[in-house]
């Protein structure tokens, strides 16, 4: 269910793989300071920015672009995932699995969806997201830095 990096298909999710990759260095991975909306530049409206709580108990969403926002509907930044409403629509497009694979492996994935149906989700047949570890220590992920793309504006 979840690929490498290297997997990815979109043109702005390989971008995202660019730039999470120039930003970490000679590093396991970058730390969250050194991820600006100035170095997202077009990659912004299909960024999110979490903050990882406690090793993945609950996770809250600092920063949530356009696109993100557009296909779920509403805006969930400032939010956590242990609100109900959120947990919903995390849940019913793994999010979960997707952010604690990151977390406890500290490596970049990528997740392909050809088919996504769940009450009120407004989100078309597919999308492609990857998130990517973030910590100024190289053995802690505190954040994830994702991008989403959905076939309405793959590339």
């Amino acid at each position: 269910m979840f690929f490498p990096a290297d997997a990815a298909e979109s043109s702005v999710i390989r971008q995202g793989v660019a730039y999470w990759r120039d930003l970490r260095g000679s590093r396991r991975f970058p730390g969250r300071q050194q991820v600006t909306l100035r170095g997202l530049r077009g990659l912004a409206k299909h960024a999110s920015l979490i903050r990882v709580i406690d090793g993945g108990i609950d996770y809250e969403f600092r920063f949530v672009g356009d696109v993100p926002v557009a296909a779920v509907g509403w805006n969930f930044q400032g939010r956590r995932y242990s609100e109900p409403e959120v947990a919903e629509v995390m849940r019913a497009n793994y999010r979960h699995h997707l952010y604690a694979e990151v977390v406890n492996t500290g490596e970049p994935r990528v997740f392909k969806c050809r088919m996504v149906q769940h009450c009120r989700l407004r989100l078309p047949m597919h999308s492609e997201t990857a998130y990517f570890p973030l910590g100024d220590d190289d053995g802690v992920v505190d954040h994830l830095l994702g991008f989403t793309v959905f076939a309405t504006d793959a590339g």
